[in-house]
């Protein structure tokens, strides 16, 4: 891969070109033949890691993604779980099973439940 195929382009885009004296560029030609493998395998290296890097920041906002759906999950539930605690306090508080009993407010034993010894 050469660098102007690389995908990062960098922020602008843009490009200056500088003028190269040409003694300098031959021995930018001549080294870069020698150290043509060592910069194809630095590029490679870079595009593994950006590639590395962006699939986590991928796994990192589906996690994100995922902690907010459960944290509204979570306060749905809780909603819930209030409106059926409170259902059941009214259940309890109408049924007479669960009211406290008191002394004087205990029934009285009706006819037809009490013995005779006849």
């Amino acid at each position: 891969m050469l660098f102007g195929d690389y995908p990062f382009q960098g922020v602008t885009g843009r490009r200056r070109r500088m003028k190269i004296p040409q003694e300098a560029d031959d021995k930018m030609n001549a080294d870069a033949e020698g150290t043509d493998y060592e910069n194809q395998e630095e590029l490679e290296e870079k595009t593994r890691l950006i590639n590395q890097v962006l699939e986590l920041q991928h796994t990192l906002e589906d996690l994100s993604a995922r902690v907010d759906a459960v944290k509204e999950e979570n306060l749905k539930l809780k909603s819930e779980n209030q409106v059926l605690g409170q259902y059941i306090e009214n259940l309890m508080s109408a049924s007479s099973v669960f009211q406290t009993t008191d002394s004087k407010n205990k029934r009285k034993p009706t006819k037809s439940s009490k013995k005779t010894d006849k």
